[in-house]
């Protein structure tokens, strides 16, 4: 984002802002959920996901795509950005 900013300006830092939590940075934590789902000292009858800001977002949106989670916290998802954000 920082690069988008200062090469193109805010707009298209917005654009890569609400483009990364549904690709790569979502494909992350599905990632990470996979590898934790293999673990044989993870219970996965009770994973939970908590988010902050960004985070906040994201684990609303992982949160939609992997329904085996018992539970999700997010504190202030994507705050900053709200006046910022188309």
């Amino acid at each position: 984002m920082d690069n988008a900013l200062k090469e193109k300006g805010q707009e298209e830092r917005n654009k890569v802002q609400l483009q990364q939590p549904e690709t790569s940075q979502l494909q992350d934590m599905i990632a990470g959920l996979t590898f934790l789902k293999k673990r044989k000292d993870v219970d996965v009858n009770h994973m939970v996901v908590i988010g902050h800001s960004f985070g906040g977002s994201l684990a609303i949106l992982l949160a939609e795509h992997e329904p085996s989670l018992k539970s999700v916290v997010i504190f202030g998802p994507a705050g900053y950005s709200w006046n910022r954000s188309p």
